[in-house]
């Protein structure tokens, strides 16, 4: 049996608690909480596609401030998550929601204008 189903429920609780700690404790460095999101992730190679769907329901829902999100998708740079993003950018009539994928979409470029706030990618 699978353990995808409980690695992408543990993967979900951390990315509350980066969350979290992004919203309620501004001024505070949450890049502790977004390595712990972004390793787990790496230690789980075989869940990727999991954590792909995972990725692209968090993006579609919009609910989480993009800074986890960009953070992971930069250290990431999985091509086959970006090309589900581009997909995505193109099928989108909002303006609102097409700026929020754009803005995801640089995370995966070398010179992230964001990448310089964190220690693991300054």
């Amino acid at each position: 049996m699978s353990n995808a189903p409980h690695i992408i429920q543990q993967f979900y609780e951390l990315v509350k608690e980066a969350d979290r700690a992004d919203i309620e404790e501004p001024g505070r460095s949450v890049e502790r909480e977004f390595n712990a999101v972004l390793d787990y992730v790496l230690m789980h190679p075989d869940a990727r596609e999991d954590f792909i769907k995972a990725f692209m329901d968090i993006i579609d829902e919009g609910i989480l401030s993009p800074g986890l999100v960009e953070y992971c998708l930069h250290g990431l740079r999985w091509t086959e998550l970006k090309q589900k993003i581009q997909a995505s950018l193109h099928s989108e009539k909002s303006e609102r929601s097409r700026y929020f994928l754009k803005s995801i979409l640089e995370a995966f470029e070398d010179d992230w204008n964001m990448k310089d706030f964190y220690d693991r990618f300054s």
